[in-house]
């Protein structure tokens, strides 16, 4: 298994995919990442050198940012929205759906789960 940014990559799924495993990057960006360092859509995380994976990890570090540094900016934007008592984020506090969903027949785990908190408070 290799190890990028804290994040195990399974030896036998293409890099394209097996770099969707990691915060922040989907398909679109997984696929840019490949194209840049000139990997084939075939190539497995088996093959990649060591070189190509300490350049790989060079790249994500300083061009996108992910697990632990996206993971904190989202935090910091929805603290933000709560702070400063905007409807999504009083929506995103409550734990419900805060662009435009119905919630009669969606949400109701959220819900649910909201409401056990407030009784048991």
């Amino acid at each position: 298994m290799v190890v990028l940014l804290n994040t195990s990559l399974k030896d036998s799924q293409r890099v394209n995919i097996a770099l969707c495993q990691m915060y922040g990057i989907g398909r679109s960006k997984s696929n840019e990442i490949c194209a840049h360092m000139g990997l084939s859509n075939d190539c497995r995380v088996k093959d990649l050198t060591s070189k190509q994976q300490a350049e790989l990890s060079q790249l994500l570090r300083h061009m996108y940012s992910v697990e632990n540094e996206k993971l904190f900016s989202v935090k910091k934007q929805t603290h933000r929205l709560v702070s400063i008592s905007t409807w999504r984020g009083l929506r995103l506090a409550q734990g419900l759906p805060c662009r435009g969903q119905r919630t009669h027949g969606n949400a109701r785990t959220a819900k649910k789960l909201n409401a056990y908190r407030v009784k048991n408070k």
